[in-house]
């Protein structure tokens, strides 16, 4: 029996401010132990601190128990979206945000001689984020935002076994503790990169940013 273990889905978003009716656009690469994603994202300004975000990606698994048995996980779509609302803290110079998140992932594993599926799993995750960061101006051009946060998030994995003819649906609740760090290199390029403990896993991200 073959599981294919969930893959939260956690994505930072700029925290540019986005004048409402604007777009920005950025682009991730997240490798993690046995799963590496590449995605994109188009950021939306609802209002002056409240932005939605709609993102997608391909996800690659390295799975090397389904190797040793002749099959191989195809790479996986990855959908999701997310809203993020940011606030000042009072008259601390530090801001507040609360993100929330909803994301799905689809994996199927094939045999590698006759490319029949073997197991397919659809995760669909819902992820709640809060924490702080500071804007601070450097001497130079440069801005850096330093950030720190906390999630919950849930994920239900439904797996297919097309070779044992079952079908199972589990829940995996997680707590992740995020830090990381955002560098405005022009008024229009900012780089990201974050790096999350959830459970057991280890999440590093490092995303560009068009404003």
């Amino acid at each position: 029996m073959l599981v294919l273990s969930p893959v939260a889905a956690y994505s930072q978003m700029s925290f540019h401010e986005l004048p409402i009716g604007k777009t920005e656009y950025g682009i991730v690469f997240s490798p993690q132990t046995f799963f590496t994603t590449i995605g994109g994202r188009i950021d939306y300004g609802i209002d002056n601190d409240l932005k939605i975000s709609f993102n997608g990606g391909i996800g690659f698994a390295d799975d090397n128990y389904l190797g040793t048995q002749g099959g191989d996980v195809t790479p996986s779509p990855i959908i999701g979206m997310s809203i993020l609302l940011i606030k000042p803290l009072g008259q601390t110079g530090f801001e507040y945000y609360i993100q929330g998140s909803s994301g799905a992932k689809f994996t199927s594993a094939v045999d590698r001689t006759t490319n029949e599926t073997l197991v397919s799993s659809r995760d669909l995750s819902i992820s709640v984020t809060g924490g702080i960061h500071k804007r601070i101006q450097t001497q130079s051009d440069w801005a850096i935002i330093p950030f720190f946060a906390l999630s919950y998030t849930n994920v239900w994995e439904t797996l297919n076994n097309v070779q044992y003819e079952y079908r199972q649906t589990d829940r995996d609740r997680k707590h992740g503790v995020t830090i990381g760090l955002e560098g405005e290199v022009s008024p229009k390029v900012s780089i990201i990169g974050s790096f999350t403990i959830q459970a057991l896993d280890t999440i590093f991200s490092i995303g560009l940013n068009f404003h």
